[in-house]
């Protein structure tokens, strides 16, 4: 079999470009903040991002780090995050900076205003933020997405 010329095609009407930070975010105790550039981009469709609710310019990709998180997320995954969701108005997986460090957690805010951060690994503890302080907690935005390599 011989493989025949496939004719090019401007692929930018199909596929929006998601920057991808060279930023881990740790599934564990926390990354630093050291280098905030774009070192590449993520394709996904153009009309899977309507479909979902998804606003192009409210997205960024990074990288997980640490075990904290598993089996839903692992080390070296791809986190698909959606900075406009801020608000921790449903429970989900969301990325938050404290003390400048980054992490992937989940986080489940009860009726009276205190928010859990909790870690799918059993071997790490849930931590309570009580109502008084979550002004402190800042969320970065929410997990929609994650990929993984085999």
């Amino acid at each position: 079999m011989r493989p025949e010329k496939v004719p090019e095609h401007d692929i930018s009407s199909e596929f929006a470009l998601v920057p991808l930070y060279d930023v881990e975010v740790s599934a564990g105790h926390g990354a630093h903040i050291d280098e905030e550039d774009v070192t590449s981009q993520i394709a996904f469709r153009r009309d899977w991002l309507a479909q979902s609710g998804f606003n192009i310019k409210n997205l960024v990709s990074l990288t997980a780090r640490g075990d904290s998180m598993e089996p839903t997320i692992r080390d070296g995954d791809l986190l698909l995050v959606d900075t406009s969701q801020k608000d921790v108005a449903e429970d989900g997986i969301y990325v938050l900076s404290i003390n400048n460090h980054l992490l992937a957690k989940r986080l489940q805010r009860l009726v009276d205003g205190t928010i859990y951060i909790k870690s799918d690994n059993q071997a790490y503890e849930r931590q309570v933020i009580p109502k008084e302080a979550t002004d402190q907690l800042q969320v970065i935005g929410r997990v929609v997405w994650t990929g993984r390599r085999m």
